[in-house]
């Protein structure tokens, strides 16, 4: 038993590391083995092919590559995307090296796993990888860079002298896809379209007639659901969620704004309806505005000027949202007031 969860922590912990960086496992494996710094046994005999003089100069040249593309902003992110099949796939192949002359059963089940395990992994570094091209600066891109490269090195370190510990690393990276995978992808995707939209739209984008009010049917439907009385939109406002009372974060929805009764809703489509929120604005709720580079942010407060929602807005729309703003921003019209006439007195 002991030996299996060995070949198991072995196999699955190549493959999450593959994951990360599939030319640094293969070639730091590779030259551990051919120095001898590593004395694998006879089960893992099979891993001996890594230290061949063609696959290690492939693996480094390639990797030598990987290393300085990596660290470019935006150029990082499309050798993660010409990668989203070459890393599973060879992590799979490397863990199945890994196992020997297992039994057969056994090799499709690991090398399921290990492309699992190794999809994960390579979905997190390449999220996170898209969240770190939002900002402009390029030393986030060189830190994460590093900081990937000495995880698989010490990964790797731990794995040849406790075997076992590469299979909790496994273990994690599943926990990890349960967890946190969904919400990094939604992040990153979110983060992407509003990057593909500045790189697609004129800087001066045509102006939305004001104030825009049309919505699909099932925003208005749902929207009619919470709202049961009559009601006219004053405007709407296309935006991302970023936090909020009762918010989803990461969610495309519309922004509603009905001034008959001081309602602030934002509508998203979930996964198999809409989902609409009231935000607890009370009667003027305050806005501000602040322009990004690659999206707006509109920050939503509450009478007590606590923060009830953030919202990003793409930068197209970024007249709207001023006039959006300032709609907000101005005073409530008071009632107006009606003179009362005293009854005059009947002459006699």
């Amino acid at each position: 038993m002991d030996h299996t969860l060995q070949l198991l922590g072995i196999a699955l912990g190549l493959a999450s590391l593959a994951g990360l960086n599939l030319y640094l496992t293969v070639f730091a494996t590779g030259l551990a083995l051919r120095m001898d710094w590593v004395q694998l046994g006879s089960d893992y005999a099979a891993l001996q092919v890594l230290e061949n003089p063609v696959i290690l100069g492939i693996s480094g040249a390639l990797f030598l590559v990987e290393f300085v593309a990596d660290k470019v902003p935006w150029l990082d992110s499309v050798w993660d995307a010409v990668h989203t099949s070459i890393r599973p796939i060879g992590a799979a192949l490397l863990a199945v090296c890994a196992l020997g002359d297992a039994n057969p059963v056994f090799e499709v089940v690991v090398g399921l796993l290990a492309g699992t395990a190794a999809l994960t992994t390579h979905g997190l570094k390449s999220g996170t990888r898209l969240l770190a091209n939002a900002s402009p600066e390029p030393f986030s891109n060189v830190g994460l860079s590093l900081a990937g490269d000495g995880i698989v090195l010490g990964g790797l370190s731990l794995i040849a002298f406790h075997p076992l510990v590469g299979l909790v690393l496994a273990l994690a990276v599943f926990a990890l896809l349960i967890f946190l995978l969904p919400k990094v992808l939604r992040k990153a995707h979110t983060r992407f379209q509003f990057a593909w939209s500045k790189l697609n739209t004129p800087a001066s984008a045509a102006e939305t007639a004001w104030p825009p009010t049309t919505v699909p049917l099932a925003v208005e439907c749902e929207l009619h659901r919470v709202h049961p009385t009559a009601f006219t939109i004053s405007w709407v406002v296309q935006c991302v969620s970023r936090c909020g009372v009762n918010l989803a974060p990461d969610r495309r929805g519309w922004l509603i704004w009905v001034a008959e009764d001081s309602g602030l809703y934002f509508v998203w489509r979930a996964l198999f309806r809409m989902v609409c929120v009231r935000l607890p604005a009370g009667t003027r709720p305050q806005a501000e505005f602040k322009a990004g580079f690659l999206y707006d942010t509109l920050t939503l407060r509450g009478a007590d000027g606590a923060a009830i929602g953030t919202f990003l807005t793409d930068r197209q729309r970024r007249e709207v949202v001023k006039r959006a703003v300032a709609d907000l921003s101005e005073p409530p019209p008071e009632p107006a007031e009606v003179a009362v006439e005293s009854p005059k007195l009947a002459e006699t």
